[in-house]
């Protein structure tokens, strides 16, 4: 009589339990790494669709340098910069709560947002087509603010706050929330792409604001390496 082989019971439940604990230790790390890739690629989109809005609004003013020719108020800014893009809604100034932008976003720590001045239900807000939300914040008119520097010069007209997937969480600074600047004439570039000054803050605490963290991700090779 052949001697059937095969696996005992008691070996079987070892191999059950260690497939379980290295699924563990790996599934969360694959969700995460995903994650973090789906919000880079909507930074990526958010950059190359805000860009053409930009390349648009340069042709229709007839010159490629914004000093002098922006709207006189952050409202009529972001006004103007949408009709370049698919928006379903526009929320100005304390109108609205808690409809184009999530109001109680966080640093990547889980702490609030203490950034001067952004009360996110005062500033012009708005949600586009697909899916983003945006507000704008540090309006400069005459395109001198330091947040951005072309050979070490200031030419920051406004800040761009995107949140790549709207309302839905997580809601974090430096996750689905990125800063961009609308520069004088170069363009819409992620804030800290420069590498220096004290907006390219990043370091996941808080600290600075960490509104340079879009800049480290392109400094990076576009990963999220935080």
């Amino acid at each position: 009589m052949k001697k059937i082989l095969g696996f005992t019971l008691a070996e079987v439940l070892i191999t059950l339990l260690i497939t379980g604990i290295v699924a563990s230790l790996v599934i969360p790390t694959v969700i995460n790494d995903t994650q973090k890739q789906e919000w880079v690629t909507g930074l990526q989109k958010s950059l190359s669709d805000f860009n053409q809005a930009y390349k648009m609004w340069q042709i229709d003013i007839g010159t490629t340098d914004f000093k002098n020719n922006l709207p006189a108020t952050a409202d009529d800014f972001l006004n103007k910069f949408v009709k370049y893009l698919d928006v379903i809604k526009i929320c100005h100034p304390n109108e609205k709560p808690d409809e184009c932008f999530y109001e109680n976003i966080k640093y990547i720590n889980g702490s609030p947002i203490t950034i001067p001045g952004l009360d996110v239900n005062t500033r012009p807000r708005a949600v586009l087509k697909n899916g983003n939300s945006i507000l704008t914040y540090g309006f400069v008119p005459d395109c001198t603010w330091s947040i951005n520097k072309t050979k070490g010069v200031p030419d920051g007209c406004n800040s761009i706050f995107v949140d790549v997937n709207g309302l839905k969480g997580p809601n974090l600074l430096g996750r689905d929330i990125f800063v961009l600047v609308f520069t004088r004439k170069n363009g819409i570039l992620p804030s800290g792409i420069q590498g220096s000054d004290n907006y390219n803050a990043c370091s996941g605490n808080g600290e600075y604001y960490d509104m340079g963290c879009a800049g480290k991700i392109a400094r990076e090779g576009w990963k999220m390496n935080y």
